[in-house]
C-alpha cells in the first residue's frame, strides 16, 4: 500500500491503513511509499498496537525512471 506519503498515490494516513486491515481481518498489512520512509514509525506502531504484522519497504525510483520495490527483512534491512 502507499500512503499520503506519496504524493498522488493515496490520501490513507499509515495508521489508515493499518486500521482498514485490521477491520478487514487482515494478519498483516504493507507499506511500500514512493522513494520514503516517512511512514514506515507511525505504520509500525499502529499495526503492533493492532496485532497486525507490519511489513515495511519502499518503492524506489532509479537514475533512469524505472522503480524498484524493496522490502524490509529484519532491523540490518531497515538500516541499509
Amino acid at each position: 500500500n502507499h500512503s499520503f506519503y506519496s504524493l498522488h498515490d493515496s490520501t490513507l494516513s499509515p495508521e489508515r491503513i493499518v486500521e482498514a486491515a485490521a477491520a478487514s481481518g487482515m494478519s498483516a498489512a504493507g507499506l511500500c511509499d514512493r522513494d520514503t520512509l516517512a511512514g514506515a514509525v507511525l505504520f509500525y506502531k499502529k499495526a503492533r498496537e493492532l496485532g497486525i504484522h507490519p511489513v515495511i519497504g519502499s518503492e524506489v525510483t532509479e537514475a533512469g525512471g524505472a522503480s524498484l520495490v524493496l522490502w524490509v527483512e529484519n532491523a540490518t534491512g531497515y538500516r541499509n
